[in-house]
């Protein structure tokens, strides 16, 4: 085919007998070109000579010149068809693998898909089961009451009386216990009968700190225990069953215990 385009100029201006001859020419280069594959190597070579005679004559050059510009055509050929094989398959791998992420994807998908499907069944079965156990109890309660009809109203005039509870009498407290904070930051916790009276709390204080100076109590929030309740009971004045005071001394003067 290359020959004819090649001698496309001679074949328009040949005359018809000499066509003849050179399309008994081209027909043998053709098949040498095209049947190279099965023809015989001496052959092969036979028509590439031939060839190689043909484009000598033809284009005035040496037949070593041809042969060599048909052996460079025939290896840009190889070289082009080697070249469009390799991107094939290239192209063939390139579909390939996407085919294969498209795959893998859709398998993903239906994964997801299908762990769904089983959750919301899953929910579904738990909903139907609860709704169906409820029923169970509401048809069951509506059993006992169609079978004791004075059930509910018993049921009912009991519910108060559990709620309904006792008020327990107070129990007077048989000690009292008085937390005592001393002006020097010591404290001391001491146990008194209920009807002892503020006095004795007093001589508790001495006894502890010995001191020339009057002594008052502070009862939270701020309640001043003077000289005047002195007599008065522990009890009476609310410092039962447990309270804490401040110990105050109008002078400091102080003994020491030597």
């Amino acid at each position: 085919m290359e020959w004819l385009i090649a001698h496309e100029d001679e074949l328009t201006d040949t005359p018809i007998s000499q066509k003849d001859s050179i399309g008994v020419t081209v027909a043998t280069t053709a098949g040498s070109d095209g049947e190279s594959s099965s023809l015989p190597a001496d052959q092969q070579a036979g028509g590439i000579n031939e060839s190689a005679s043909n484009m000598a004559a033809r284009k005035k050059i040496t037949v070593e010149e041809a042969q060599r510009i048909i052996t460079e055509r025939q290896v840009k050929r190889a070289e082009e068809e080697r070249k469009k094989e390799i991107e094939d398959e290239k192209r063939r791998r390139l579909d390939g693998q996407k085919m294969a992420e498209t795959r893998a994807e859709l398998q993903d998908q239906e994964r997801i898909h299908l762990a769904q499907q089983i959750r919301r069944e899953k929910l579904e079965k738990e909903a139907h089961r609860k709704q169906v156990l409820e029923q169970i109890a509401r048809d069951r309660e509506a059993m006992k009451r169609k079978q004791n009809p004075n059930l509910e109203s018993s049921t009912s005039n009991s519910t108060p009386a559990k709620d309904i509870k006792p008020s327990q009498p107070k129990v007077p407290s048989s000690e009292c216990r008085l937390a005592l904070r001393f002006p020097d930051g010591s404290n001391k916790i001491q146990k008194f009968s209920p009807q002892e009276q503020l006095a004795a709390v007093r001589l508790f204080v001495q006894m502890e700190k010995p001191t020339t100076s009057s002594i008052e109590f502070i009862a939270p929030p701020n309640k001043k225990l003077s000289e005047s309740v002195m007599n008065d009971t522990l009890e009476s004045l609310g410092l039962c069953p447990a309270s804490r005071l401040e110990v105050k001394f109008t002078e400091a003067t102080w003994n020491d215990l030597d």
